[in-house]
């Protein structure tokens, strides 16, 4: 390189050129001796060092910055000058209070060239990327708990929409992390839901603005679930959209209670807008008008009008009743408002159709539960009629004053020379009766006298028992409001008669209190006593008609017995004809002992058959039978629920009352309609036990009901519907024992009945039988019973009946099946012959019988033998026989009903001895 012209500048020493060099660079070295003194320094150093060079360069570094001295740098450069070694570390500069990086580079000959660097502002954005990477760790962990939970889902999408990942989601609903990319978390989502949460999202995508949507997912446990996404746009440094970040939580409490509270809402503004009255609301303290019901339209004639602060109520045109203008604070939204009182008013308003009219305004305040008002509410109702009303009625009655007093004069005489038996009473205002008196009839009548009774209440006129009875009638009265009518027997001078009394209020013309009552009387006992006689002829002419069909029927039957008993001797030679005349005997007593059923099943008196009976199993048996005999015009429904326990009770004529209540039911449908057969388990509450006229005791029952799309029943006819022998059919068609028989048959079963019909709408009957349990019952019969014959062994029974012929014949039943057969005519002589010793192995014996009843003759004769078996034989059933039956049930002995076959007896006592030879 050429020097320069024109210059003579001397050419630079390679030190200065170096340092020059050094100082451009910007790099702050220096350079020291063994001994530590500085050698040279760039400008960098020197201005770390905050000194000049020539306070430094050729002295001791220390001396001249004595806060190196001690430093982890200093110690570091030390080591490089005396051991020659390269060292390099970072340290916090005593100097500079930064974060230094020192180089050191050991020279030839001794001492070091040191390297120092500036990286505070490098090591604290390091720290500060440390940190951040630290709270994303935190937040990750953060974010991981939340998916853990099951419920709360962190999302991640590319920019332009397509989800990435979703920590949780898979926890949330079991779609797996690859099935949800892109547009797949769609087939996790309510198909509802589905087309407005793809749209939010969409949009949010287009606009690149933060997305909330509500939609439902379907859980790992296959329920949906309502969850909240929300997600933002994410930017880098330079606000470029790198993607999106979110989260999906659960809400599905806080949207069954956004339900529930909707649903109450409506529930309220639906009870509001159906109330006859206007109602609004006022928010506190601004007076805003926040709400009004349908009523205010209909009250106001016009739509609610929304006045946005308390000022705005001056708007509202209404007028006292002097005429002057209702200023805005003295409404009672304003005045509740400001005072925090309820508070009223009645105000003339202008209504949306010119039309004044008078309205009462009601305000009350509405608190939270701090006790801060927060609003009021007002009720307003159209009193322009009632005002009107009671002007027009205080000027009637001051213009009629006249008219009244001469109406009165005229009902005076009435009162005095009528015919009726007719009495006032004043009401007081506390409530009180007070007789104000009786017309000279009533008083002819009933021995009682007008001047003794007027001013007298009746607690101070009569007996306490007349005096409640008669009070409380008269509350009656009050309480209705109207005229009623009633009937009584009251204790009068005159005697006990049965009175038809008539009560009507008198209210006062003005303020509608009833002060009065008006009473007529009219003596019904003789018209009374004539029904009566009327319905025990009619009882009596029935139970006539009922004894001549009974002999009738029995009249067949013992013809046929006395026919075959005939041909029987007429042919003993003859043993097939002798057989087929015995079976048709045996069929005429059969016929004999079902008419007795049906007698004492209408008269409660049957013994029943009781036994556990499969509901539903029956109802579809009589839904297949009522198929085939009701006609093509009757449809047949069964309502039986399933699992429906047994019932206890004679299926038998259990299924003979359904289908008389089936055929019923047709002939009130005229043979078209629907008859349903139902059944379910009841538990009738006290109040309907009682109903029931007290049949039912608490427990569990099984309901079956038979019910019909017929005309129902007026009152009158259901009124008497069980009563025997009344029916609504035409003669010869009914017996009107059906339903006096199905009431009998279920009250005896332990249950009940009861009907409940309506003109037009149909009959229910329903009955009530005990549902099934463990108790035991009469041992029932086998067909595979040991007999004498099988065993070996002749037992002896003491048979005990006062009818010589009954005794004799199942006597000789007996032995021909193999027993040995004792003989007493009565209980005495069965006990005689127990205390004589003789070998007896059962007990038969008859219920009915004089001196000493089966019953008894059983309990003395096991007092005597402990142990001993009996059966007890009866065809009658009154209060011996329900003991009899309660003896059965607690398994001291077996009840069988007459007529019994020597077969059925003989099966029966086998079984008992059977049973007590396996109990020993």
């Amino acid at each position: 390189m050429e020097r320069q012209k024109g210059t003579d500048r001397p050419v630079r020493s390679v030190e200065e050129w170096s340092a020059e060099t050094l100082d451009r660079l910007g790099e702050a070295l220096y350079g020291l001796d063994p001994a530590g003194r500085v050698r040279f320094a760039s400008r960098r150093a020197l201005e770390i060092w905050g000194v000049a060079a020539e306070q430094i360069v050729g002295q001791v570094l220390v001396d001249v910055l004595p806060a190196v001295a001690g430093s982890v740098a200093w110690q570091a450069v030390e080591q490089g000058v005396r051991c020659g070694q390269e060292t390099h570390l970072c340290d916090l500069s005593a100097v500079m209070g930064r974060w230094i990086e020192i180089d050191v580079y050991p020279v030839s000959g001794g001492g070091a060239t040191v390297s120092l660097r500036d990286i505070d502002d490098r090591r604290r954005a390091v720290m500060e990327r440390t940190r951040a990477v630290q709270a994303l760790t935190t937040n990750e962990r953060y974010y991981r708990a939340l998916a853990e939970t099951g419920t709360t889902a962190h999302w991640r999408a590319a920019p332009d929409g397509f989800i990435l990942e979703s920590r949780g989601w898979e926890i949330l609903t079991g779609q797996s992390a690859e099935a949800l990319k892109g547009d797949g978390w769609g087939a996790a989502v309510h198909p509802d839901d589905l087309p407005a949460a793809v749209a939010a999202w969409r949009a949010a995508v287009r606009t690149v603005t933060p997305v909330d949507v509500d939609f439902r997912v379907k859980t790992r446990g296959e329920v949906w679930l309502w969850v909240r996404a929300r997600g933002v746009p994410v930017r880098d440094d330079r606000g470029r959209l790198i993607g999106w970040s979110g989260v999906v939580e659960g809400i599905d409490e806080r949207k069954r209670a956004e339900t529930a509270l909707r649903e109450s809402e409506a529930q309220l503004v639906a009870v509001l807008d159906n109330v006859p009255v206007a109602v609004m609301l006022a928010e506190a303290p601004s007076g805003r008008i926040l709400f009004g019901n349908r009523g205010v339209e209909r009250l106001f004639r016009h739509s609610l009008r929304r006045s946005a602060a308390l000022d705005a109520y001056d708007e509202w045109e209404s007028y006292h009743a002097d005429g002057g203008r209702v200023q805005g604070r003295e409404y009672p939204l304003a005045q509740v408002l400001a005072t925090g009182q309820p508070a009223e008013l009645e105000v003339h308003y202008a209504c949306g159709d010119g039309v004044r009219r008078w309205i009462r305004m009601t305000g009350a305040p509405i608190r939270n539960a701090g006790g801060t008002l927060t609003g009021a509410l007002v009720v307003c109702a159209d009193v322009d009629v009632q005002r009107q009303t009671a002007e027009l009625l205080t000027r009637l009655a001051q213009e009629r004053e006249g008219e009244v007093a001469r109406l009165g004069a005229r009902l005076g005489a009435w009162f005095e020379h009528g015919t009726d038996h007719l009495f006032a009473l004043q009401v007081t205002e506390d409530g009180r009766f007070v007789f104000e008196g009786l017309n000279p009839m009533h008083e002819r009548t009933t021995g009682l006298r007008s001047a003794d009774l007027r001013g007298k209440t009746p607690a101070e006129a009569f007996p306490p028992e007349t005096a409640l009875a008669l009070e409380a009638n008269y509350r009656r009265c009050l309480e209705a409001g109207a005229a009623i009518s009633y009937e009584e027997q009251p204790d009068l001078p005159a005697g006990r008669k049965l009175w038809e009394t008539t009560l009507v209020p008198v209210r006062d013309p003005v303020s509608g209190r009833i002060e009065m009552i008006l009473g007529s009387s009219r003596d019904v006992t003789e018209q009374r006593q004539m029904l009566t006689k009327l319905a025990q002829a009619q009882r009596i002419e029935a139970l006539g008609q009922l004894a001549g069909g009974i002999a009738h029927d029995f009249n067949n039957v013992l013809q046929a017995v006395q026919g075959g008993a005939s041909l029987i001797e007429k042919r003993p030679h003859d043993p097939n004809g002798v057989r087929r005349v015995a079976r048709m005997v045996f069929e005429a007593a059969e016929r004999g002992s079902a008419v007795t059923r049906r007698l004492l099943a209408f008269g409660r008196r049957a013994d029943l058959r009781t036994e556990a009976v499969d509901t539903a199993a029956l109802l579809a048996d009589m839904r297949e039978i009522f198929t085939h005999t009701l006609g093509a015009g009757v449809g047949v429904r069964v309502e039986a629920p399933s699992g429906l326990p047994p019932m206890l009770a004679d299926k038998g004529q259990l299924e003979t009352v359904l289908v008389n209540l089936g055929t019923n039911a047709r002939d009130a449908m005229n043979g078209s309609g629907v008859l349903t057969l139902a059944a379910e388990l009841d538990a009738p509450r006290q109040d309907r036990r009682l109903a029931l006229a007290g049949t039912l005791k608490t427990g569990r029952y099984i309901r079956v009901s038979v019910s019909d799309t017929g005309g129902g029943m007026a009152p009158e006819v259901l009124a008497r519907a069980t009563e025997p022998f009344f029916t609504t059919k035409p003669q010869g068609k009914g017996t009107g024992l059906g339903l006096a028989m199905a009431r009998g048959f279920a009250e005896q079963s332990g249950g009940a009945l009861d009907i409940s019909t309506e003109p037009g709408r149909g009959t229910a009957v329903s009955l009530w039988f005990p549902v099934a349990t463990d108790v035991a019952a009469a041992i029932p019969g086998r067909t595979n019973s040991a007999t004498p014959a099988a065993t070996g062994y002749r037992a002896t029974i003491l048979l005990v009946d006062d009818e010589p012929l009954v005794r004799e014949l199942t006597a000789e039943g007996l032995e021909g099946l193999g027993f040995s057969v004792l003989l007493a005519d009565g209980g005495p002589a069965a006990l005689s012959l127990l205390d004589a010793g003789d070998n007896v192995d059962i007990l038969v014996t008859d219920l009915s019988m004089p001196g000493m009843d089966g019953v008894t003759v059983i309990r003395e004769a096991q007092r005597r033998r402990p142990g001993l078996r009996a059966i007890l034989l009866t065809g009658f059933a009154g209060n011996a026989a329900e003991m009899a039956i309660g003896g059965a049930l607690s398994g001291s002995f077996s009840l069988l009903r007459k007529p019994v076959t020597a077969e059925q007896l003989g099966e029966r006592v086998s079984v008992l001895l059977e049973g007590a030879s396996g109990s020993s």
